[in-house]
């Protein structure tokens, strides 16, 4: 899933684009994963001014992904998973160096790898570990 995220072409993979696929995830699964997402009035009530300074440069609208896995039983141990997601139309300054431009749209493999993750969750189904 990762990589299919990753190679989807700029113009296709959006910040809601992202989220949907998020939604996809969550919706094989709904016992086991609930979803979150958010757009600019959360986000600014959280007081994310860097994240919302990125996304103003962009004509696409922000959304802040937060997929939980629960497992059935008692939860014994928490991990976090963070990735990434800015995707190539985000706004704000082209700080690449020369030739840099054309890997920009990789910018959001993070949030691809932990989606892939996410996908492995529903398959794998682990016991006494919440992942978010």
């Amino acid at each position: 899933m990762a990589q299919f995220l990753v190679e989807a072409p700029a113009n296709v993979c959006t910040p809601s684009w992202l989220a949907a696929a998020a939604a996809h995830l969550a919706a094989l699964d709904p016992a086991h994963f609930s979803l979150k997402v958010l757009d600019e009035p959360q986000v600014r009530q959280l007081g994310m001014g860097l994240f919302l300074g990125v996304a103003q440069g962009s004509a696409q609208p922000l959304k802040l992904i937060h997929l939980t896995y629960t497992p059935t039983g008692p939860v014994q141990h928490v991990v976090a998973l963070v990735g990434k997601g800015i995707t190539f139309d985000s706004g704000g300054y082209n700080l690449k160096t020369q030739g840099g431009i054309e890997t920009m749209k990789c910018d959001m493999g993070g949030a691809a790898a932990i989606l892939g993750a996410a996908r492995a969750l529903a398959v794998l189904r682990p016991e006494g570990v919440q992942v978010g």
